[in-house]
């Protein structure tokens, strides 16, 4: 609730829109070289206008292999939703886009900073705050580790956690050779706490490990499914991608 004593304005959420669309039977599969060019055009004067209005395309990505119903992705970043909603609807306009069909669309509220270039590959996964009990402190259960439980523990073993708690993050795991950089997301609605894991790699190696490392102890993440893996292209691979 906002009252006569604030005085910082909150600051602006960044929101993203992840988007996969799926070939379907109205897609030609051969194009005339002509058609290629005017296409590939198209879509490049959308993007210019969208990036005119504060919409940034962060990329196109190839999900050949890796998408269970999805042929490529599309991820849209803006400070609002309304904005994301206009670009979609104004890609879906596109000849390239236009026979496709949307397989799954989702809006996310950003909660980490991204790396200002956007890596070579990515991977998507959807992911929720782990159970306390998952994981266990010097054989004592987490739902058991209350402020008794915590309180019966020596000294000794507390100072040796909370060193153990500090390597962890102070650790950079970012310069781990064929690392990923990952950026944490929550999805919009109200309920349970859900999350969307955005990794980014320059080989898909980088996405081996485990999923919440790089958040330190804080946050625990069980992710949901395996997720989506995609390769970065540029607009003229996208025409190659779908024709």
């Amino acid at each position: 609730m906002t009252t006569e004593f604030d005085t910082e304005a909150a600051p602006v959420p960044t929101y993203g829109l992840i988007l996969e669309f799926a070939e379907t039977e109205l897609v030609e599969t051969k194009a005339r070289a002509d058609e290629a060019v005017r296409t590939v055009e198209q879509l490049e004067s959308v993007i210019e206008s969208l990036r005119a209005e504060g919409v940034e395309v962060r990329g196109f990505y190839d999900l050949t292999g890796f998408g269970d119903f999805g042929t490529v992705l599309v991820w849209l970043r803006a400070t609002s939703v309304d904005d994301l909603q206009w670009a979609q609807r104004q890609l879906q306009r596109t000849q390239l886009l236009g026979d496709t069909v949307l397989a799954r669309s989702r809006v996310v509220a950003e909660l980490t900073e991204l790396d200002e270039i956007p890596g070579s590959w990515i991977n998507v996964v959807d992911a929720v705050e782990a159970l306390d009990d998952d994981f266990e402190v010097y054989g004592v259960d987490g739902d058991e580790l209350d402020d008794d439980a915590l309180h019966e523990l020596e000294a000794e073993q507390l100072d040796e956690l909370e060193e153990l708690e500090e390597t962890d993050d102070d650790e950079d795991y970012s310069a781990e050779p064929g690392s990923a950089m990952l950026s944490l997301h929550a999805s919009i609605g109200i309920g349970d706490l859900r999350y969307v894991v955005i990794a980014e790699a320059e080989a898909p190696i980088g996405f081996v490990g485990e999923l919440g490392l790089p958040f330190g102890d804080d946050l625990a993440l069980d992710a949901l499914e395996g997720g989506i893996v995609g390769r970065h292209i540029t607009s003229a691979e996208l025409f190659e991608v779908l024709r």
